[in-house]
């Protein structure tokens, strides 16, 4: 069985509380978007973990667990900071399974039925998910990453990726670590055909999207309307 880490704990700066909610809690289609991610992946799984900020963030059937917002769970370890980007994965990296496939899932992002299907479902080594340029679809202009999964042997990677990245300050963290662990440079990100030079990807170009501002929200909504 894999373990699924909904990762939902950052502040949220970019989305400046819209429709007075949190990215993670805004209801999408007739419902909140965590509830949704929850309910999709626990048709895989009984190992549910949503990495929150608080108490809202408990959902029937999935577990619940609260970073220290002190970034004590940062190595090294370094006095109290705001917020980045890689501690969405570092926050969770205690509850990497040890004995089985865990899959690191942005709570931010819409999922469609098909998305999480190729996700649970993908069976080689460690992938990113992700959609590798702008979006028909959703109109979205920029690519995207959804999901990482990564098996027990890859953890070490991973830590030592992290553990370099931890105290860069982007706004890209998921594809500086993607980046990281595909050419040990994270700064390649002029360069997109060495970035994606590689099978360490599934592409994902459906309705999944990631909502990083209200405007991402409002243009999906507008696509979606229409169709």
């Amino acid at each position: 069985m894999t373990r699924v880490l909904i990762l939902a704990a950052g502040d949220g700066t970019r989305w400046s509380n819209f429709r007075s909610s949190p990215k993670h809690l805004i209801e999408v289609e007739g419902e909140r978007l965590i509830d949704r991610t929850v309910r999709q992946y626990l048709r895989y799984t009984d190992d549910v973990i949503v990495v929150g900020s608080d108490e809202r963030y408990l959902i029937p059937r999935a577990q619940l667990f609260i970073p220290d917002r002190l970034m004590e769970f940062v190595y090294p370890a370094t006095k109290p900071r705001p917020w980045r980007e890689m501690d969405k994965f570092l926050s969770s990296t205690s509850l990497w399974d040890t004995d089985k496939r865990t899959i690191l899932v942005y709570g931010d992002v819409y999922f469609t039925n098909e998305a999480v299907h190729t996700i649970m479902t993908h069976e080689d080594a460690w992938r990113c998910f992700c959609r590798t340029k702008e979006s028909r679809i959703t109109g979205k202009t920029c690519k995207e990453i959804f999901s990482f999964s990564l098996d027990p042997e890859h953890h070490n990677v991973f830590q030592r990726a992290l553990d370099v990245l931890a105290s860069t300050n982007t706004t890209t963290g998921g594809w500086s670590l993607f980046r990281y662990l595909t050419s040990g440079n994270a700064n390649v990100n002029k360069n997109y055909e060495q970035t994606f030079n590689n099978d360490k990807y599934v592409e994902i170009d459906d309705w999944t999207e990631d909502f990083d501002f209200p405007h991402d929200l409002i243009e999906w909504e507008k696509r979606r309307n229409v169709n």
